[in-house]
């Protein structure tokens, strides 16, 4: 041990500062630079390393709020200022802006169409209201109007007419006429029994009663009003 201390204090300072050439190559050797790189994210040359992940492009935030690009459905009529401003302070950017909308549309279409129905009933009802003399008349009328419709009508093209002021129109006149019994039973006379029998036929088929397609509607209110003249 005292003789290696003795050779080491025995060197010159050049020769204990010399360091192999085998280690100098090491420094140089492919690959130290990127297990380097790899560990700190460092770089020499001023490049990102190939595998640093990439950063988010930028939302596409307008500068205002009024430069909104919304397409808006029926149901919402048109954009709204005051949400776009509010939108815009919490920063969506314009898909999520129209992402709102969108949203929105989708509950409201269906709420609007409910809505829209039941506003052209109630003003139906006031029209029947209206015509048949007021709310009392109309109260002990109305009764006797779905009876008679239950009665000697087909289930589904009851329901149809009963929904419109014109389809209770029609079937007032129809049970005022006396009708029911010969549009029920078919005991009338051979002109009238063929009317009789289209209008049947064509309140069963379901073009009438589920599609409402718009001919032949036309088609059985027109026989209708040829009965109701017989």
């Amino acid at each position: 041990m005292t003789e290696a201390i003795k050779d080491i204090e025995g060197l010159e300072p050049d020769a204990v500062s010399e360091v192999p050439e085998a280690a100098q190559g090491q420094e140089d050797a492919p690959g130290a630079e990127q297990v380097s790189v790899k560990a700190g994210f460092l770089t020499t040359d001023g490049d990102a390393p190939a595998d640093m992940p990439d950063m988010p492009d930028t939302p596409d935030i307008p500068a205002r709020a009024e430069d909104y690009d919304i397409s808006v459905n029926d149901a919402l009529g048109a954009v709204d200022p005051d949400l776009n401003r509010r939108l815009h302070d919490a920063g969506f950017s314009n898909a999520q802006a129209q992402l709102v909308y969108d949203l929105a549309g989708e509950i409201l279409e269906p709420m609007m169409a409910d809505l829209n129905q039941a506003a052209q009933r109630a003003s139906d009802r006031a029209t029947l209201v209206n015509e048949f003399g007021g709310a009392r008349n109309w109260k002990e009328l109305a009764p006797r109007i779905e009876k008679w419709g239950r009665a000697n009508l087909p289930e589904a093209a009851f329901d149809i007419m009963c929904q419109t002021a014109d389809g209770v129109r029609t079937l007032h006149r129809l049970m005022a006429g006396g009708d029911e019994a010969r549009l029920a039973g078919g005991d009338g006379g051979s002109g009238p029994e063929n009317v009789r029998s289209d209008i049947r036929r064509k309140m069963n088929d379901p073009r009438y009663w589920r599609d409402r397609d718009p001919d032949i509607i036309a088609e059985v209110q027109a026989d209708f009003a040829r009965l109701s003249r017989q």
